[in-house]
């Protein structure tokens, strides 16, 4: 009777396990986009979720705080990847297989992608999306199988203190595209350099859209360090004065300025920074506005004295090479129109407009000028090949080729390692 027992027990618990998930190994290979093949099993603090799987990755859904939903999809789901409107913060995703969940959303990104399989080392089945951090705006959820995800996911490495080789400050989003192209794909799409794009405006009183923008442009052009988004409003004047005008008037100083772009120096302590026109460009005030600043910040950044709260945070730091778009002093030339072998032959200027700049869909037809040439050479005007140089600890140029004259990995070394750092013991 007692092993009558015992194996009709052990057939149940045989028959139970096959109802069990088994686990999903990953494998190699390309991904596919299965969210067409999943299924929302349950969800709450939402409405409308069927816009979060229909491509359009431009329409918000709204999310209540301390939203959920279940996604399940047999095959396994290798790995995610949220459209978010807005930065968010902390989310949690759970692999329901294995009841493991992990922390997402440390970085802040707008485009976000995690592997689950190097995440929980296979891919679930099912997985629960939690949003506990107040309430959310999502356009999209994507989902693919194992493998490596398409090209059109945006795979981003947060920003590095302390790892950049150039730092772009760039007023609006289009603009690193414009007066600055050929810089990305050249310098970190060919070369694999560390560009650190740093913005003055988020567009968030305007156009908010734009962000997505701003990181579909630079990702075509090759770059990969997420950007610094600044915190701006939006607006045009004329004149640097009037520019310094209308930020006062949202509570921002010239003080607090001058320090937002002292903390980008000492943060990511760069060997070179580019930034726009004294006259900017075409006489925009927030162009203005980013030269100035940058014309005071590099001067200032490496005195402990000043901003000592961000010289406590960060350490000080002396850039070696300042470059201003159409400076009429000590001007360089840059070649935007030699073929890129990691591009397929196109060039940093056809790079920049035909891939970069059509992202901006919202800006697309203003800039005409920047449509009629064939190369980089034929723009006379607001030229992106031409730049002159500040300020120098290393120098002056002599090839006037490029921005990276005299700045050589041993100096780099010997440069970080002779400033102050910050003391961690007290910081």
């Amino acid at each position: 009777m007692i092993k009558r027992c015992v194996r009709v027990l052990f057939l149940v618990l045989f028959f139970f396990t096959l109802l069990l998930p088994l686990p999903v190994f990953c494998v190699d290979g390309q991904a596919r986009d299965i969210t067409a093949d999943a299924v929302m099993e349950a969800h709450e603090g939402f409405s409308k979720n069927k816009k979060l799987f229909d491509g359009e990755t431009d329409v918000p859904v709204k999310f209540a705080d301390n939203s959920w939903l279940t996604l399940r999809c047999p095959e396994g789901i290798g790995s995610i990847y949220l459209i978010f409107h807005n930065a968010y913060g902390i989310y949690t995703v759970t692999d329901n297989d294995s009841g493991k969940t992990a922390m997402l959303g440390q970085n802040h990104f707008l485009h976000d992608y995690t592997d689950l399989c190097a995440l929980f080392g296979s891919a679930p089945s099912s997985i629960t999306l939690s949003f506990n951090s107040g309430t959310l705006y999502l356009n999209e959820i994507y989902l693919f199988s194992t493998g490596e995800a398409p090209d059109f996911v945006q795979r981003w490495e947060p920003p590095a203190d302390g790892k950049a080789d150039l730092l772009l400050l760039s007023a609006h989003g289009d603009d690193e595209q414009l007066f600055f192209g050929g810089i990305i794909p050249y310098y970190t799409g060919q070369l694999g350099r560390k560009v650190q794009v740093v913005y003055l405006t988020d567009h968030h009183n305007n156009n908010p859209e734009r962000r997505h923008e701003m990181l579909n442009g630079l990702y075509a052009c090759g770059d990969r360090v997420y950007p610094v988004f600044g915190t701006c409003r939006d607006v045009r004047s004329d004149t640097l004065e009037s520019g310094y005008a209308d930020m006062a008037e949202d509570g921002v100083t010239e003080q607090m300025l001058v320090g937002f772009a002292v903390e980008q120096l000492r943060r990511f302590q760069p060997m070179v920074v580019v930034t726009h026109d004294v006259e900017g460009e075409y006489g925009h005030s927030q162009h203005m506005l980013c030269a100035d600043l940058m014309m005071k910040a590099c001067r200032i950044s490496m005195d402990p004295i000043e901003y000592p709260e961000l010289a406590a945070k960060y350490g000080v730091w002396d850039v070696p090479k300042t470059y201003l778009h159409l400076y009429p002093e000590n001007e360089i030339f840059l070649d935007w129109d030699v073929p890129l072998s990691r591009f397929d032959g196109m060039t940093a200027f056809e790079v920049s407009r035909d891939l970069g700049f059509a992202c901006h869909e919202s800006q697309y037809r203003l800039a005409w000028y920047y449509r009629q040439g064939e190369c980089a050479k034929d723009l006379t005007r607001y030229s992106p090949c031409a730049y002159g140089l500040y300020r120098s600890t290393v120098g002056a140029d002599n090839r006037k080729n490029d921005f990276f004259e005299n700045v050589d990995p041993h100096f780099v070394a010997q440069h970080r390692l002779a400033l102050p750092r910050r003391d961690w013991k007290t910081a």
